[in-house]
């Protein structure tokens, strides 16, 4: 995938912002050759009606079709008097529009369509709804004291609240629990949410020096502190916190302290003397949204993780800059031996290529993809040296996943690594040695199939998707050769699929309503679908062959 950003200079981006504001601010004055309309109107509170004073009203003219600019735009900004009451004068326009804005209330909207030409006036109620309150109060769950000190954020209701970095919440979504325990959000909009409790201590690291590794139990962990940890309520699955019409109490909320864990560990082998940053984020999130702590240590040190809550985490270490290396290990937070992140050399992985029926001519037209299992590992395809080899440059002990494009028609025929095969997911395990050997076998005796699409015997000429699929085959090995058993009909209704492993086939299609077999359950249910497959045809290496398939 290509993401393409465009990079707004900041002096244009100021100048523009500036303008913006300027033409809301400036006085507009209508242009007397032109009819004039009159806004009138009064704000309101959308549930007990009483006027709303000092609210900021803005107010735009919509021109009409083929009046371009002459009276579109915004027109300046009122500001409602002791009755809620406002006026402002433009040039007519048959729609208005105007919103609102007051503290302790949400953004009024109101539109006034229809106006007609001979009108000079018009009345119009803006209705605003009062913002609102959420409270609570903290209490252990054993000794029902209330909980003072601990940190509590107001969240929106999207995404995880636990990822969700405090910093960039806004100080009115933060506070502290007062001495009884009580915490209180003033001027919260009509909304959902979540309210996400934090104690002390956060996880931290901690270098060991190397001199220290060398007493005995340098690197067992010492005791957790006790912890109410960070609590998410209601927790994720529930429904959110619904703000309306009323101030929201959560009431009492009774809490738990549970043990942090310490966890210790070292990053070795790595370059003496360098420095080596070590992470703890949380799993399956990038090291940015989900960074929890960062420490650096000097090759040769250890590294204390304490304050962790039981969970799921991923602990990094990264050497070098800016030619890194990276290692990281997933772990459970609970009692465990040291961590040992290898940060050795790079390892080396040969790719020999063997062509049954072609030359080393054809294998610029090979391409490899190596695609770490590890997303924070930074992948580089295979070089090719021109000698009917590729070569690689891995990280050691990490998985990773094999995906190749072949010549028109070649197939693979067999794989191996380091004399063993591969599984049919084509995943392999870099090794920790210097150098590995991948050995492939490809033949360009593949065979081909030529599907024709019919409906009640007649070609279908609607360009449709089709599928090739062998007996037996899994769906690792469909999915990861998907561009094989894929093709999409001609006008005449037929498809052509060539580079074919030999073997027995059947055509499908996807009935419209139902999803491509992009995933196991979807490949599964089109294997179910018997109302859309043809009969079965057997193909040998070079071998053609020709299938019809009538489609309900």
């Amino acid at each position: 995938m290509r993401v393409i950003l465009r990079i707004v200079p900041w002096t244009l981006l100021w100048i523009v912002t500036i303008s913006a504001l300027s033409a809301q601010d400036a006085p507009f004055t209508p242009d007397a050759r032109k009819p004039t309309l009159s806004i009138q109107g009064v704000v309101l509170d959308g549930e007990s009606h009483t006027p709303i004073p000092g609210a900021s009203l803005y107010i735009t003219a919509v021109a009409p079709a083929g009046a371009g600019n002459a009276v579109d735009g915004y027109y300046g900004k009122d500001t409602s008097g002791p009755g809620g009451e406002f006026q402002a004068v433009t040039n007519f326009a048959p729609t208005v529009a105007i919103s609102a804005q007051a503290k302790g209330y949400q953004g009024g909207q109101k539109r006034v369509t229809g106006i007609a030409s001979d009108q000079s006036r018009v009345y119009v109620e803006v209705t605003m709804l009062k913002n609102q309150s959420i409270t609570g109060v903290l209490v252990d769950d054993e000794t029902r004291k209330p909980l003072a000190g601990l940190k509590v954020d107001l969240v929106g209701n999207g995404g995880d609240p636990e990822f969700i970095i405090s910093g960039g919440l806004p100080q009115s979504a933060k506070t502290v629990t007062a001495a009884d325990g009580s915490f209180h959000f003033d001027d919260v909009s009509r909304s959902e949410f979540r309210v996400r409790i934090t104690d002390k201590p956060a996880p931290v690291i901690v270098e060991i020096p190397a001199k220290a590794l060398e007493q005995a139990g340098a690197l067992d962990p010492p005791e957790g502190a006790m912890s109410y940890g960070t609590v998410v309520l209601p927790p994720q699955g529930a429904d959110p916190i619904k703000v309306g019409a009323a101030p929201a109490d959560l009431g009492e909320i009774r809490l738990s302290k549970a043990r942090l864990q310490n966890l210790t560990g070292l990053a070795a082998p790595c370059e003496e003397g360098s420095q080596v940053q070590i992470m703890l984020g949380r799993s399956a999130l990038s090291m940015a949204a989900g960074m929890l702590a960062t420490q650096d240590i000097v090759c040769g040190s250890g590294f204390q993780i304490l304050n962790v809550p039981e969970g799921t985490y991923m602990v990094t270490a990264m050497q070098g800059f800016p030619k890194r290396r990276w290692v990281a290990q997933t772990i459970d937070a609970h009692a465990r031996p040291p961590l040992h992140l290898n940060l050795a050399s790079y390892v080396s992985l040969q790719i020999g290529v063997e062509l049954e029926g072609g030359t080393t001519e054809d294998l610029p037209n090979m391409r490899l993809e190596l695609t770490p299992e590890n997303r924070l590992l930074k992948a580089e395809d295979p070089t090719f040296d021109r000698k009917g080899a590729f070569e690689a440059t891995l990280y050691p002990d990490q998985h990773y996943f094999l995906n190749w494009t072949l010549p028109a028609n070649y197939y693979l025929k067999r794989m191996s690594f380091n004399g063993s095969g591969l599984p049919d997911t084509y995943q392999l395990t870099s090794s920790t040695a210097a150098l590995s050997q991948l050995s492939m076998v490809v033949s360009n005796h593949a065979a081909s199939i030529e599907v024709h699409l019919t409906s009640g015997g007649n070609p279908v000429s609607a360009r449709q998707m089709v599928y090739v699929v062998r007996d037996g085959i899994a769906y690792s090995e469909f999915s990861h050769s998907m561009q094989h058993f894929f093709g999409i009909t001609d006008a005449s209704g037929k498809a052509v699929f060539g580079s074919l492993p030999p073997g027995t086939y059947r055509a499908m299609t996807v009935a419209p309503d139902k999803p491509a077999p992009t995933i196991e359950s979807t490949f599964q249910a089109m294997l179910a679908d018997t109302a859309r497959q043809s009969a079965s045809v057997t193909v040998d290496e070079g071998q053609s062959a020709s299938i019809t398939l009538d489609t309900p």
